[in-house]
This record gives structure tokens, sequence and C-alpha cells, in this order.
């Protein structure tokens, strides 16, 4: 007999909305078409009064900016995959929404959703991403909007 480890393949996608509210339309739009899974949403930009966005056919996890206006994070998972979220953390500027995965039995990924906004947005003149919240295991994934602008990206 052989036995065969089920292969599980999932679409992930990223994207800083700069404000979700009146983007509904057309984020469901993107997520049929492209068929996706899991999507990382930065600048969610809601306040604790706001509703949280429901998807027909995915699950919300929301983390808002704690003490201020702006940032904010929204993972939308599909409802045949299932998760358990993890604490959230905010640190100098630097928010993380993490959600642990399940990707078959015993395998499970976690998934960080991660925004660091640019400088002086926080009115500081430097915001640096805060490596010691992002976790670094073998089953880790990192995405997000880390405003990582480098010289070297255009030589890429």
């Amino acid at each position: 007999k052989q036995w065969y480890q089920r292969s599980v393949a999932i679409t992930a996608g990223q994207w800083n909305s700069n404000g979700v509210s009146r983007k509904i339309g057309e984020l469901e739009e993107r997520l049929k078409e492209a068929d996706i899974d899991l999507c990382l949403i930065q600048e969610s930009k809601l306040r604790k009064v706001d509703r949280t966005p429901r998807i027909k056919g995915y699950s919300t996890v929301r983390e808002d900016r704690v003490g201020g206006s702006g940032g904010g994070l929204i993972t939308l998972i599909s409802q045949h995959i299932a998760y358990e979220k993890l604490p959230g953390i905010q640190k100098d500027g630097t928010e993380v929404l993490k959600v642990k995965i399940n990707l078959s039995r015993s395998k499970w990924i976690i998934l960080s959703n991660v925004y660091c906004p640019p400088n002086n947005s926080l009115g500081n003149t430097v915001t640096t991403l805060r490596l010691d919240v992002l976790p670094s295991g073998p089953n880790d994934i990192i995405a997000g909007d880390l405003n990582g602008h480098s010289a070297l990206i255009p030589l890429l």
C-alpha cells in the first residue's frame, strides 16, 4: 500500500485598501475573479464603532488600530478553511494580525498580516518596522504593507 499526503493549494492576495468601507464591491469582484482563499487587507481604517465588512463565502478577522485613526487590518478567510485567530500585536506603529490556518490534519501555518505606516504618518520622524513582533518559525508566513522603501529596490 502507498499513502499519499494530500497537497493543499491556497491562493492568497494582499491589498492596501486605504479605507475598505467604500470598496467592498470592488473587493468582492477581485476575490471572485482571482479565486482568492486568503486576503490580507491593510489600512482598513475602521474604528470600533464601524461594522465589520461581511463578504459571502468568507470569514472576516479584524484588528483595528488602537489609540488613533487610520491603519487597521482585516484577513478574509474562505469558509472552507479552518482557522484560529491569535492575539494581535501593535507596537510603535507596527500592526500585526495573526491567524493559524489549517492545511491538513496535522499541518498548520501562522499567517501574519502586517502594516507598518510610512514615516511621519504617526507624527514620528521615522517609523521602524518592529521585527521583534513578527513570528519567525518554519511555519510562519508574513505578508502585508511594510512600507519598505529602499535604494536597492530599483536594482531588483
